[in-house]
């Protein structure tokens, strides 16, 4: 071995040797908390008063924000959210029929557009509405499953055993 390699490993045995002392003391050191050279004072009332004056507006502070501003029962959110569902399948029927009178009156395009996909329905009206033979027609199974399975999920999400 050449000598600065025996110089290498000797520093870092010394060096773990070392920090291995120190905390092999500072783990298994007893000592006397009263004979120790750092003395704590008491803090000054009027110090303990502005803390505790402190702690209680902290504590009110975080007990406001846990309430919240308004309460809604469990009835009103499903009847609105039913009420939203409804909206939306209303609202793309009334879309699917302004668009089949507006393709009657033209050809039909050569180029396939985005929304002429069953992806596109299944997201955007849920699967309720699927273009056939060029024009957009109502799936009544779609529709009532689609109803029968949202009032299931919302009967288990808003009733609390």
């Amino acid at each position: 071995m050449s000598k600065s390699a025996k110089m290498t490993i000797e520093f870092f045995t010394g060096y773990v040797l070392l920090m291995a002392s120190l905390i092999s003391t500072a783990l298994f050191a007893d000592i006397d908390q009263t004979t120790s050279p750092i003395h704590t004072t008491e803090s000054s009332p009027t110090f303990k008063e502005e803390f505790m004056e402190h702690e209680r507006k902290a504590e009110e502070k975080k007990n406001q924000e846990q309430e919240p501003l308004f309460h809604v029962s469990d009835e009103f959110a499903m009847t609105a959210v039913t009420a939203g569902a409804i909206a939306d399948i209303v609202i793309a029927i009334l879309w699917a029929r302004k668009e089949n009178r507006r393709l009657k009156g033209e050809e039909i395009p050569s180029k396939k557009r985005w929304r002429d996909t069953k992806l596109f329905w299944n997201i955007v009206a849920m699967g309720v509405i699927q273009p056939k033979n060029s024009q957009y027609s109502i799936n009544w199974l779609n529709l009532i499953s689609v109803t029968i399975l949202l009032h299931v999920l919302f009967y288990l999400l808003f009733t609390k055993n």
